[in-house]
């Protein structure tokens, strides 16, 4: 266990069922990475619309430094 808030956290991960969904219901912000399981962000349903997709992980923390400045 952490000593964290969910707006604290990034849930990171390649499946919009799995990831994604958990990470928004959770209250954090979540990345789509397009490397695994999920290759395009095209049918996502609204509601779990990721914050952000990234074509890898490495382009990881040039997004986070944009959203935590």
């Amino acid at each position: 266990r952490i000593d964290a808030l969910p707006g604290d956290a990034v849930v990171v991960g390649d499946n919009v069922d799995t990831d994604i969904r958990m990470g928004k219901s959770a209250g954090c912000l979540t990345a789509l990475v397009l490397t695994g399981a999920s290759s395009d962000a095209i049918s996502i349903p609204a509601r779990w619309q990721p914050d952000t997709v990234l074509a890898d992980v490495g382009l990881l923390p040039d997004w986070l430094a944009t959203v935590r400045g």
